[in-house]
């Protein structure tokens, strides 16, 4: 029985870690995506010399995106570092008690109390980008395929195909643990009002007396 809960709140704390981690990989693209649009746009127009109102446009939809992108990295940041103690004082208790266990999983629902509303986006964010890079790598394979029966294996093909691979491995990656994050999300919310039920209940108690 104790093997088997400390299995289970393993599994969970992968999947909290594993989401965390898709998200920042979300928010480095935001960022890199950002700079690169807004970049690219701004020289574009230094260097013609004038501004077109597309232009301006990119720029400031670059702008948002950089902001967009250091937003969700400084929040994912946070989330990571408090998950991320968890797992490091779980490598240290291989050999310990049920009840240090038990104070493990309490902290880190404590810690998915304490920040619900952007684990909620996370999911989210997680299924979109999850599906993005799936349409992304597929795609990318699909060229890559088309390129090799056209003009045979060459390096950047090669690189192309490698590349699409990697994407559609992180996009099955990302709704997979989306999803499975949001099975044990549903299990931490009813230990949360459980645990909301019982504090009222003594509270109530402690005022009858």
């Amino acid at each position: 029985m104790e093997f088997e809960t400390r299995e289970k709140f393993k599994t969970e704390l992968r999947s909290f870690f594993g989401l965390t981690v898709l998200n920042l990989i979300i928010g480095a693209l935001m960022l890199a995506l950002g700079i690169s649009l807004a970049v690219t746009r701004l020289l574009g127009m230094v260097d013609a010399g004038q501004f077109d109102p597309l232009s301006v446009l990119m720029v400031g939809l670059g702008a948002v995106a950089i902001g967009a992108g250091f937003y969700w990295i400084i929040q994912i940041a946070e989330i990571m570092d408090g998950v991320d103690d968890i797992r490091t004082a779980y490598d240290t208790l291989e050999n310990g008690s049920q009840e240090q266990a038990a104070g493990l999983t309490i902290k880190m629902l404590a810690h998915y109390r304490s920040n619900k509303t952007i684990i909620s986006r996370m999911v989210v964010l997680g299924r979109i980008g999850g599906a993005l890079f799936l349409i992304v790598g597929g795609l990318g394979m699909i060229g890559a395929g088309a390129s090799i029966l056209s003009s045979g294996l060459m390096t950047e093909n090669l690189g192309q195909l490698v590349g699409g691979m990697v994407a559609f491995g992180v996009g099955v990656a990302g709704l997979l643990i989306s999803r499975y994050f949001s099975i044990y999300s549903k299990v931490w919310d009813a230990r949360l009002e459980e645990t909301a039920r019982i504090e009222n209940a003594l509270e109530q108690q402690l005022g009858a007396k």
